[in-house]
């Protein structure tokens, strides 16, 4: 008879994961690389895959140095906090969700990011708002709305 095998899910960011471990990111890159953080279960909430963030970041590296990156509707963060942590000098998370912000704060407080500015609010709403960006890229993907 043969032995069962113990299943597995794919998380959220890409990655096989033991049951215990849903709704964690993990940097794959930079000074934070390997470093897991957790998200909230939050309706529409999923997190870049590892595999499209490293392809992503790949390209856009000879311009991390010294940018300045916009992250809208941030969700888990991933992006901007990759980008905070491949040199990024200043990264803005936009995100509406206070659960999702509130989790947001503590990984910032976590990894020490001083660099990175975390903002509640509705990031379309946000953007007609009077904003001077400077030498900056955007990592935004925007949900469809599912009434």
């Amino acid at each position: 008879m043969a032995k069962k095998r113990k299943a597995t899910t794919k998380s959220r960011g890409g990655t096989p994961e033991r049951s215990g471990q849903r709704n964690q990111i993990r940097i794959i890159g930079g000074e934070h690389r390997g470093r897991r953080l957790s998200f909230p279960d939050s309706r529409g909430l999923r997190p870049t895959t590892d595999r499209v963030r490293e392809t992503l970041f790949n390209w856009l590296q000879p311009f991390f140095p010294g940018a300045a990156c916009l992250d809208l509707f941030a969700g888990s963060g991933v992006l901007g906090l990759e980008a905070a942590s491949r040199g990024a000098s200043r990264v803005t998370l936009v995100e509406k969700s206070g659960e999702v912000v509130m989790m947001l704060r503590e990984s910032l407080e976590l990894l020490r990011l001083d660099s990175v500015k975390l903002i509640q609010a509705d990031a379309v709403n946000w953007l007609e708002s009077p904003v001077i960006p400077s030498r900056s890229f955007f990592l935004t993907r925007r949900l469809p709305t599912i009434c």
